[in-house]
């Protein structure tokens, strides 16, 4: 039975020890990344009614910030906020205004820029903007039959 004993003993802490590991800590980690972005409805191209109108949509501007800093929206007017002639030699030019959302009619002789902070929440912050100008009839001075044009950009950047 002394000899036994040991064994006995053995075999009990063996069985022990072999149900004692039934237990895991997982860790779950997910890093989410700062996101600024825009999306548009606005068409690549939109042709003003300078005839008979003095104000054309352009469609929203909708952006979307999951940062905690400052960030801003700049519109920049390659021509500073003038339409020029695809004719060469012709120097007349056609003036507009920019409106964006609620701040309304914006003079792009320089850039409009509109500081944010913070989140937009899921679905972002949506802005309408439309171009005003003078119908051609109360245009002065009268400019030559061209085609007129401008490009307008939209940034959005963190600051």
């Amino acid at each position: 039975m002394k000899k036994l004993l040991p064994f006995i003993v053995f075999s009990i802490l063996a069985t022990v020890s072999s149900f004692a590991a039934n237990t895991s800590t997982i860790n779950v980690v997910a890093t989410v990344g700062s996101q600024l972005s825009l999306t548009t409805t606005v068409p690549s191209t939109v042709n003003l009614d300078v005839v008979g109108g003095t104000s054309t949509a352009l469609g929203d501007l909708t952006v979307f910030s999951n940062a905690t800093g400052n960030w801003r929206i700049i519109v920049h007017s390659t021509n500073a906020g003038k339409m020029v002639g695809d004719t060469s030699g012709n120097t007349g030019t056609y003036p507009y205004k920019f409106v964006f959302g609620s701040d309304g009619e914006q003079n792009l002789s320089t850039d409009f820029i509109k500081t944010l902070s913070g989140t937009t929440g899921s679905a972002g912050y949506t802005y309408a903007m439309a171009i005003t100008y003078v119908n051609y009839a109360s245009l002065t001075p009268v400019i030559q039959a061209d085609t007129y044009r401008d490009v307008i950009t939209v940034t959005i950047e963190s600051i």
